[in-house]
């Protein structure tokens, strides 16, 4: 039989080798003769134009024009130059950047102006990353900036000679070909199905293409198996990439049924299931829960993605494959974590915030989790993934899993969360009182010997919360808890007004609305404390987060806690 120690080795083997491959791939990439290669005939036209898969905004298209580029993992303002020149903060920021999905929002600013800047954001990235090379031509990075251009082909064209439009659909159809060759190369998980979504889109843009059409639908017939689950959740556990994957597959739709082509059934399967899951996700102000690097998402691109599925019949109310539970009584949503950790290599940007919750009181959040950002560096990124950043329990503030994040194997496989918690339950049970959850996990075995068990039980009216969270010696070898501290965190929004008791006996939250709530605890010390919130993951706000603290807990000892509305007191 195969050891553990065994297939760890085997996959850094495996890992390792594929890497030089693909190292050594792109070394003749960047040679004059496989640049040469990718000449060929070159189309007279764009066939069809996709629509932007997210609404354009004439804000974010008036920033873009002043110099502001606001991009995922940071901003960047250039008081003048090209952005292509700009110091890049992170490289979720310039694959962004390279991607162009940004210049959809110039649609909502349409003008000859808009047109030329277009334009000249085109022709001077090409005059520094025509040749294939570095991260810009990285296949999933190809695949977002020719589907981007062909959408925004009738404004981009808009005022251009023949000669300039022949030029830009020579370098297009270069990065068409260099896609199809390297479609397989790109990273695992959402980059790999952009990748082939991509090559898709690129069969429909030209004409007689039909031949990436074709190998396209094939690999992402395949990346949809691999990261579509049964219950309509995507594989990495996060709201934010399912959000991006049902996205694609409804463009990919809408572009099929508009040129009268066949929409294959896995494909309207796969959104069907996916709409009423991502619905799933959203608090009382219509966004996503933080989980898994999610950040609160866009609305309207959250608006559009539902509108686009079929959600009808029963709300669900338990993700069992993507490992959540919704808890919803009048207008209170509580979401919780009740799931390990992805599977290698989805795991990149999984949190170790197992059995943690979010509240959120009609359109107002109450306690949340940390959040994710990559503005701050990877030292704030790794401490926003770390189980103190999530409203859950944690010992000595140890995290409940581990990360691959100095050596050899963080460079190989990324960031991944890894190994605990092997074992995560989760059982529910409805009545007409309430809905009470009993969940479990041993992401603390390995280093105390303990389990964790938490119980939340919400009521009917939804104006009381309650918690009670246990450690369980499973392992005697690991000796008894003296000395250890427990921490139970409840990370409260940044819009809460919040005050502690004198005599630390509650802690008195009032909502926006001006609704109070009040938090009371046994079995452990309540304090007040500094926390931070990422929502939108480009800056980070000062909040606040109740801890119940407790040393030397005896084994099996109970902290009770509840969040109670004052109106129902």
């Amino acid at each position: 039989m195969t050891t553990h120690t065994e297939q760890r080795v085997s996959e850094i083997a495996g890992a390792a080798s594929r890497s030089l491959f693909h190292s050594l791939r792109r070394r003749y990439f960047r040679t004059w003769y496989y640049n040469w290669r990718l000449r060929g005939p070159v189309p007279d036209r764009v066939e069809f134009s996709p629509k932007p898969e997210r609404t354009p905004q004439s804000s974010i298209a008036d920033q873009i024009l002043q110099g502001r580029y606001v991009l995922p993992g940071g901003q960047v303002r250039m008081t003048g130059g090209t952005p292509w020149e700009a110091e890049v903060p992170n490289r979720q920021w310039d694959g962004a950047l390279h991607g162009f999905r940004w210049m959809s929002h110039f649609q909502a600013r349409p003008g000859e102006d808009t047109s030329r800047h277009a334009r000249w954001l085109i022709t001077t990235w090409l005059n520094k990353y025509r040749r294939c090379t570095g991260l810009a031509w990285e296949p999933h990075i190809i695949a977002h900036r020719l589907v981007s251009w062909a959408t925004n082909w009738e404004m981009i064209s808009q005022g251009a000679d023949l000669i300039w439009r022949s030029s830009i659909l020579r370098h297009m159809e270069r990065q068409a070909r260099h896609l199809r060759r390297t479609v397989k190369m790109a990273p695992e998980g959402l980059p790999r199905f952009d990748a082939a979504l991509g090559l898709v889109m690129s069969g429909l843009i030209f004409p007689e293409a039909r031949r990436r059409v074709d190998k396209g639908l094939s690999l992402l017939d395949r990346e949809m198996s691999a990261q579509i689950l049964a219950d309509g959740g995507h594989v990495t556990r996060s709201p934010e990439i399912l959000l991006e994957t049902l996205l694609g597959l409804l463009t990919l739709r809408e572009a099929l049924m508009a040129l009268g082509q066949h929409v294959p059934e896995r494909l309207s399967i796969a959104i069907d299931r996916m709409a009423p899951a991502l619905d799933f996700f959203c608090m009382g102000d219509g966004r996503f829960g933080l989980f898994n690097g999610s950040h609160e998402g866009d609305p309207l691109a959250i608006k559009r993605a539902l509108a686009g599925g079929t959600i009808g019949g029963s709300p669900v109310t338990q993700m069992p494959y993507m490992g959540f539970n919704r808890m919803t009584a009048k207008k209170t949503v509580v979401l919780v974590d009740t799931g390990g950790p992805p599977p290698a290599p989805f795991n990149q940007m999984a949190h170790a915030g197992c059995l943690s919750f979010e509240m959120s009181v009609a359109k107002y959040r109450m306690v949340t989790n940390c959040g994710a950002i990559a503005v701050q560096g990877p030292e704030w990124s790794q401490a926003m993934r770390a189980t103190s950043a999530h409203s859950t329990l944690a010992i000595d503030q140890v995290s409940s899993g581990a990360f691959l994040d100095t050596g050899f194997a963080e460079r190989l496989f990324g960031p991944r969360l890894v190994g605990k918690p092997d074992h995560v339950e989760a059982t529910r049970h409805e009545k007409e009182e309430g809905v009470w959850l009993d969940m479990t996990h041993d992401g603390f075995v390995e280093d105390y010997g303990l389990k964790h068990e938490r119980r939340l039980y919400l009521d009917a009216s939804g104006n009381d919360l309650r918690g009670e969270d246990v450690l369980i010696l499973v392992d005697e070898a690991q000796g008894p808890t003296i000395g250890r501290e427990v921490q139970i965190r409840f990370h409260l929004h940044p819009d809460l007004r919040t005050s502690l008791a004198q005599d630390r006996s509650n802690v008195l939250l009032v909502l926006p609305n001006k609704s109070g709530w009040k938090f009371r605890a046994a079995g452990g010390e309540i304090s007040l404390e500094d926390s931070v919130y990422a929502g939108d993951g480009r800056s980070v706000k000062r909040c606040k987060q109740i801890v119940v603290s407790a040393k030397d807990l005896a084994q099996g000892a109970k902290i009770n806690w509840a969040f109670k509305r004052l109106e129902s007191e």
